[in-house]
């Protein structure tokens, strides 16, 4: 099976001086067995729809803080 878990970018709305691993997305991958895993950042590479194609992932998962909600769904 290939996962591909996504990290979405920041919200704009939110100041931030810092950028860190996607830590959770790491444990996660980590406890995968025998599947091919792959971890987007979006907050550094935001070319979602080119890791669709390419990777095509018969699973997608995401992460984020709720601060990251308007970001996401442009709401």
């Amino acid at each position: 099976m290939k996962i591909l878990l996504v990290k979405p970018p920041l919200n704009p709305g939110l100041a931030t001086t810092s950028l860190y691993e996607p830590l959770e997305l790491e444990y996660l991958a980590a406890s995968v067995k025998g599947s091919d895993v792959r971890i987007l950042d979006m907050r550094i590479d935001r070319n979602l729809h080119h890791e669709l194609l390419n990777f095509k992932p018969d699973l997608v998962g995401i992460t984020a803080y709720t601060c990251d909600y308007i970001q996401l769904f442009g709401y």
